[in-house]
């Protein structure tokens, strides 16, 4: 069975992106995110449990998203743009 191109072309980009060192897997090596879920729960601790609205998003998530946010320079805007346009920012 011949490999799918598009594939293939998916696998040579993250190779090439992983060679380059991606500073977002080197901060997922080196922090324990799930340390960090006990006290942001406690502050993200929703006070009105109605079914009404959007889901809240994760908590650690939402911190990782902080924190690439202030590595980065991003506005907000730009911050979920680059989560929703990019893997690695997810």
């Amino acid at each position: 069975m011949k490999p799918d191109l598009f594939s293939h072309l998916f696998d040579l980009q993250d190779k090439r992106l992983n060679d380059l060192g991606d500073p977002l897997e080197e901060l997922a090596r080196l922090i324990d995110w799930e340390a960090f879920r006990p006290e942001l729960s406690r502050v993200h601790a929703k006070r009105n449990e109605s079914n009404k609205g959007n889901k809240p998003k994760d908590e650690v998530m939402m911190f990782k998203g902080l924190v690439i946010q202030s590595l980065y320079g991003l506005s907000d805007e730009q911050l979920e743009y680059q989560i929703e346009d990019r893997r690695s920012f997810q």
